[in-house]
């Protein structure tokens, strides 16, 4: 900051200028220092705004033209008293800690004396030092004042005897004499010595404009300021003005949040960050004002600044608020009085305590005078005021839906002539509902043309408030949002385009809004690449990876999410996926804790598994927190979320063989979650939340995942120990979902393809008898007996469900065959495939085709042959068909041959077919003698 204040010193190096410069440095450096200081924060503060309104007294000293005589005696009196300063808090700063509370206090009754000595100092400064400009006058005897008066409250515990403070703090010496200061009971009076004739008094309320609060977008510089401040009455003597260091030096507006950059300049933080965004690489910046090249973006807040203009906002409105009943009380002309009810609304605006202010200095009497004076600018300006201070209009809104035509009539005039007033405008707008039965009265004109008409002129006039025409938007009402996008100026397109985003639209709505606004929300790119382009592609994901606002995010992946629906964008996005960072980006982004981010990109990733599956598979495995966090189990099932759905699809919908995957959740201990979870799914039913049963196949299908591989022996393991089989088993009926049933029929079949590599052949039992004679050897029985234990007909060996995952001992043959008459074909595909198993060649064929007819399984797959014509589907069932033939022996193949539909079915087949049902069908025909035979070989699955 010092080398913005030397900015203004002039070449030529004089004993004032150094002198200045020094002191200008060492407040730069205090103000520094004491926002590091946490103990007694306030007070140190408070010391650096004094300070810093001091740096800008001297500033203001060092541009004037009549340079006092007593300068250089005033400047060196200022730079003991900061020297003082700058060792005490160079002290606190340093050793803090160490200091007791009474030294603690005694160095803040010592800063305290610094200041009132500065204040007594810039008193010196004669009137004539700046000539006409008589605004900097009235700045620094105000700012004079205000020090030489100034306080600082200490806490209990430093509470010490200010008299006993060190005898360091300097006593100043009269320097000129000066005629006496004359002396107010008031700072602000109303009874002010002013003719009504004074013309020059007439001009008051334009004077004071220069000092609108930032809600009227001031972007005067100081310079115009001084503009006949003299002709001013001494109510508005007390104003203060505008200091320069208040303007942003990029916007030209007073800084809401100022923001000092390395250089030591500041800016309005929105103003240097769009400032540092036209930069694409770091090197390239520089500081706006001196042309330095910058090392980093970093920007810190100038938190005595920010104080400094909050602190003159509020005086200021304080003064406008006393100036405005000075102007009510002489009400000179009907120019002056609207300025000051205008005024009066501006300040009311800005802070809601203005509100309490103005009805505290009695203001409300005054304006209810206005409503009976001549003028009627003057009468719809103090009503407009009264009735927003005053009036519920809710109340009005209510009466909106009265059953008497007269007074909604009376209610929708009233409403249309207070619209006409901005600052109502806002509070009509959030009147809960008021929009919404505006814009439903508009367009029932059929029925009330007058109501509608009326309705239609008040939303027009609502329009000026930007949160209205939003709301209009998520009421229906899209033309308002839609005008001012495409004709509004560059800030509200901004504006509108951003509640755009953020309003939920119906199918209708969506059409009609792209029709509308995609020539205004596209622009063509330069160079001609197109959205699907691997340019725009590669930059989007390049903003993903290095953008921070998690809102962005979001609309970054859901721009991504719409080009993965064309088949050529797909291919573009898993092809930069792959050979960039994306992939890891996209992974880390499942931690975030914004759900709808972590949503968004799990969505992403679900839609990218198919194309890029195994690759994925192994960033979740390398993710810090994962894959676990995907399975956090919720307190109660009615508290699943979709984020808690989409985790658990996401993992299942990675490719089942990635035994990497596998084996990380197997070891994260997932499995007994995802049981429990399931079987509390079960008890409680989907109908308890909306995403149960999403979750539920989520959870089911990563379950799946491990029969795929139970070649590994952990694996292999945990199948045995919680008895998947009859988990699957159990889900095929105790569920409303088909994808659960689909995914437990492939789980059967991939446990059921197992049993006969886990079968084992009967154990050989023997039995001892005792020998109670002796019998010739030839007619002796043997020490023992050997008696085979019984096993399972179908894989010839001893099987369990538990350990080799036998479907026939597990009862889930009937389940599977009941899944047949199903009405969805993907749940009856899977069901067959499971079934297939059992006539496997590696099995006894024989036998399980002899235990399937008892359950009258032939008739369940020709049912499917005639109702379906699903290709897939087609040539198992076809294939169960011959197996039954081949092997069902006469039974079999007379219930098949009496099938009167079945030869018409199987020509369909042999006729539109691929290659692999015509061979099948032609098969089945020749043996039903439909077809001449001839040698060809056999067809298995």
């Amino acid at each position: 900051m010092a080398t913005q204040f030397v900015k203004i010193l002039k070449e030529d190096a004089t004993p004032i200028l150094n002198l200045a410069e020094s002191l200008l440095a060492s407040i730069s450096g205090i103000m520094t220092a004491v926002v590091c200081i946490e103990k007694e924060h306030e007070n140190f503060i408070e010391f650096g705004c004094y300070l810093y309104r001091a740096s800008l007294a001297i500033m203001e000293l060092l541009k004037a033209e009549n340079s006092p005589e007593n300068a250089i005696e005033i400047l060196q009196t200022l730079s003991l008293n900061v020297d003082l300063a700058k060792d005490l808090v160079k002290r606190c700063q340093e050793v803090i800690d160490a200091i007791s509370d009474n030294e603690l206090g005694s160095i803040i009754a010592q800063l305290k004396g610094v200041i009132n000595n500065t204040g007594e100092s810039l008193s010196l400064l004669p009137s004539s030092t700046f000539g006409d400009q008589e605004y900097v006058k009235v700045a620094i005897r105000s700012l004079s004042n205000e020090m030489q008066k100034a306080q600082f409250g200490i806490g209990q515990t430093l509470a010490v005897n200010t008299k006993q403070h060190d005898t360091r703090t300097l006593s100043l010496k009269k320097q000129l004499k000066e005629e006496p200061a004359p002396q107010e009971t008031d700072l602000y009076p109303i009874n002010v010595d002013v003719s009504i004739n004074d013309h020059q008094f007439l001009n008051m309320p334009q004077k004071i404009e220069a000092v609108r609060s930032r809600s009227s977008d001031v972007t005067r510089k100081p310079g115009n300021m001084n503009r006949s401040l003299n002709t001013l009455p001494k109510a508005t003597q007390y104003m203060e003005p505008l200091y320069e260091t208040f303007f942003c030096p990029l916007g030209k507006k007073i800084m809401d949040n100022p923001v000092t950059i390395e250089t030591g300049v500041t800016y309005e933080r929105n103003e240097i960050t769009e400032w540092f965004e036209k930069f694409e690489k770091s090197e390239d910046i520089f500081c706006p004002l001196t042309g330095q090249k910058l090392v980093s973006r970093a920007f810190n807040t100038n938190k005595a600044l920010k104080s400094t203009i909050e602190e003159w906002l509020e005086r200021n409105e304080a003064s406008r608020i006393k100036v405005a009943r000075t102007a009510l009380s002489l009400a000179s002309s009907k120019d002056m009085v609207l300025e000051a009810i205008k005024d009066l609304q501006t300040i009311c605006q800005r802070k809601r305590y203005n509100k309490v202010q103005v009805r505290s200095v009695g203001l409300m009497p005054s304006l209810i005078k206005f409503l009976e004076y001549k003028d009627r600018d003057v009468r719809c300006a103090a009503m407009e005021e009264m009735i927003s201070k005053t009036m519920n209009i809710s109340t009005i809104i209510d009466m909106l839906s009265s059953s008497h035509q007269p007074i909604r009539h009376a209610s929708l005039q009233f409403l249309l002539e207070l619209s006409k007033s901005l600052s109502l405008c806002e509070k009509i707008g959030s009147v809960p509902g008021g929009i919404l039965m505006l814009i439903n009265i508009k367009y029932k004109h059929s029925i009330d043309a007058f109501a509608s008409e009326k309705a239609d002129g008040t939303l027009r006039n609502l329009e000026k408030v930007p949160n209205n025409i939003k709301h209009m938007a998520e009421c229906g009402h899209l033309e308002p949002l839609l005008d001012h996008l495409t004709e509004g100026c560059e800030e509200m397109k901004m504006e509108m385009a951003s509640y755009l985003g953020e309003i939920v639209l119906g199918h209708d709505s969506k059409t009609f809004v792209a029709v509308r606004a995609s020539p205004h929300l596209l622009q063509v790119n330069n160079h001609g690449h197109t959205i699907t382009s691997d340019y725009v592609v590669y930059n989007i994901f390049d903003m993903l990876k290095n953008s921070t606002p998690d809102k962005l995010n979001i609309y970054l992946i859901r721009i991504i999410l719409c080009l993965t629906k064309t088949q050529k964008s797909i291919a573009t996005i898993v092809s930069v996926v792959k050979t960039t960072e994306a992939s890891h980006t996209l992974t880390e982004l499942i931690n975030n804790p914004h759900d709808d981010l972590a949503i968004t990109t799990i969505k992403l990733l679900c839609t990218l598994s198919p194309y890029m599956g195994h690759t994925l598979a192994e960033r979740l495995c390398k993710t810090g927190g994962q894959p676990e966090s995907l399975f956090q189990s919720p307190n109660e099932i009615n508290q699943i979320t979709e984020r808690h759905a989409v985790s658990a699809k996401y993992v299942a919908k990675l490719p089942h063989q990635n035994l990497t995957l596998n084996l990380a959740i197997l070891s994260k201990n997932a499995v007994p979650t995802i049981l429990k979870t399931i079987n509390q799914i079960q008890r409680s039913g989907t109908r308890s939340s909306r995403y149960a049963s999403a979750y539920l196949e989520g959870l089911v299908g990563t379950l799946v995942r491990f029969t795929t591989t139970l070649y590994e022996p952990q694996i292999l393991f945990l199948a045995r120990n919680y008895n998947f089989t009859s988990v699957f088993t159990e889900l095929l009926i105790k569920t409303s979902s088909d994808e659960v049933q689909r995914l437990s029929a492939i789980g059967l079949e991939n446990l059921s393809s197992q049993s006969i590599n886990l079968s084992k052949a009967p154990q050989i039992k023997r039995t001892k008898f005792v020998k109670l004679f002796y019998l010739p050897k030839f007619l002796s029985f043997g020490s023992s007996k050997r008696r085979k234990l019984p096993g399972c007909p179908v894989h010839r060996g001893a099987c369990s469900s538990q350990n080799t995952f036998c479907l026939v001992d597990a009862k889930a043959v009937e389940r599977l065959l009941a899944c047949l008459d199903h009405e969805n074909v993907e749940v009856v595909e899977a069901a067959l495939s499971a079934i297939i198993t059992l006539l496997d060649e590696k099995v006894d064929v024989d036998k399980s085709v002899s235990m399937l007819s008892e359950v009258n399984a032939v008739q369940r797959v020709l049912n499917l042959v005639k109702e379906h014509q699903q290709e897939g589907l087609w040539q198992k069932s076809l294939w169960v068909i011959d197996k039954f033939l081949m092997k069902g022996g006469d039974k079999s193949a007379s219930d098949i041959s009496q099938d009167r539909l079945l030869p018409a079915t199987l020509v369909n087949a042999f006729h539109h077919g691929d290659g692999k049902t015509r061979e099948m069908a032609e098969k089945i025909l020749r043996h039903l003698n439909k077809m001449p035979n001839s040698s060809t070989s056999n067809y298995t699955m």
